[in-house]
C-alpha cells in the first residue's frame, strides 16, 4: 500500500549568524510499504511552491508505485518566502524611503500613520488610484509606471539564508530516515542542482 505522510523534526540552528531556529522542519514522505526500499529520492521544490502542493503529492505517490524508493520533499528553511507560499508583504525602512520620495515627486500625501494603519496592498491600491487620476488629468503620461519596492516576510519567522539552511534541512531529513526508517533501505540519495551541490559540500 502507498503511504503518504508528514513528518516534523528538529533541524539545524543558524550557526553562521548565531540565530536559534524557532521553526521545525516539516517534510513529506511517500513509499510503498510492501516493497523493500532501495533508495531515497528527494524532490526539491523551487520558487513559488512548497511540499504541500497537491500535484507534488500525486508525483510522489506515483514514483513510490513505480520504484523501490522512498520519496521525500522537505519544506526546507525559507521555502515560504514567496506570496504563493504564504509570505506577507511589508515596507521596511528602505521601502518606505523609496515610497516617500516617489509620493513627494507626485505630490501625493504620505506619512508614517498611513504605513501604520494600512496594509501594503491598500497603500499600493491608493497609489494606483492617484496615478490613474493624474493620468486622466494629463498630469502624467499614459505610459507612466511608478517604480516601488516592497519586502516579503516569510512564514514561521524564517528568512532567506541563501541555501545553507535549506541544504542542511534536506540532509537532516535524509539522516532522520536513515536512523528511523519505517522501511528497509539499501541507501542512496538523489538530489539536484544548487541545493544538491551545497549538500554534497556539507556532507563531505
Amino acid at each position: 500500500m502507498i503511504v503518504f505522510k508528514s513528518i516534523e523534526i528538529d533541524s539545524t540552528d543558524d550557526i553562521e549568524l548565531n540565530i536559534k531556529r524557532s521553526s521545525k522542519l516539516d517534510f513529506k514522505l511517500s513509499y510503498d510499504d510492501e516493497k523493500e526500499i532501495e533508495a531515497i529520492l528527494v524532490l526539491i521544490q523551487g520558487t513559488g511552491d512548497d511540499a504541500n502542493n497537491a500535484y507534488l503529492k500525486f508525483i510522489m505517490e506515483n514514483l513510490a508505485k513505480k520504484h523501490n524508493a522512498a520519496i521525500i520533499s522537505p519544506n526546507y528553511f525559507g521555502i515560504h518566502n514567496r506570496p504563493q507560499t504564504g509570505a506577507k508583504p511589508y515596507f521596511d525602512e528602505l521601502d518606505k524611503k523609496i515610497m516617500y520620495e516617489l509620493c513627494e515627486s507626485l505630490n501625493i500625501a504620505l506619512d508614517e500613520e498611513i504605513f501604520q494603519t494600512n496594509s501594503p496592498e491598500k497603500i499600493l491600491e491608493k497609489l494606483n488610484i492617484h496615478i490613474a487620476y493624474k493620468k486622466s488629468k494629463g498630469d502624467l503620461r499614459q505610459d507612466y509606471a511608478a517604480i516601488i519596492h516592497c519586502s516579503l516576510d516569510p512564514l514561521n519567522g524564517e528568512y532567506q539564508n541563501w541555501g545553507i539552511m535549506p541544504a542542511m534541512d534536506i540532509i537532516n531529513a535524509i539522516l532522520y530516515l536513515k536512523k528511523n526508517p519505517p522501511f528497509k533501505t539499501g541507501g542512496g540519495v538523489c538530489v539536484s542542482r544548487y541545493l544538491g551541490v551545497l549538500m554534497g559540500a556539507i556532507w563531505r
